[in-house]
């Protein structure tokens, strides 16, 4: 099955097409502090958003796949494909 889904990409997020990295971690979650996602859609800014935006990503584990997230759950890592952001 194929999934179609918009690329908004809202003023002020991260951009789609970067690499980030889960932070804050809770109880549950499937990813743990640390692991990579792209970023494939961003919605906001939200005042009432914890983060201002909130993101689709797609894992490294699981590419194809958009999972949603809040923006105070993923971070720009220090680096990006070995090199210091």
């Amino acid at each position: 099955m194929n999934a179609a889904y918009t690329r908004n990409q809202a003023p002020g997020a991260i951009p789609n097409g970067a690499v980030v990295e889960k932070v804050n971690t809770k109880q549950g979650d499937t990813h743990p502090d640390g692991a990579r996602a792209t970023v494939v859609v961003s919605f906001g800014p939200v005042d009432e958003l914890p983060g201002r935006y909130f993101y689709f990503v797609e894992w490294e584990d699981l590419p194809g796949l958009p999972v949603g997230i809040g923006g105070d759950r993923i971070g720009i890592p220090e680096r990006q494909n070995g090199k210091e952001s």
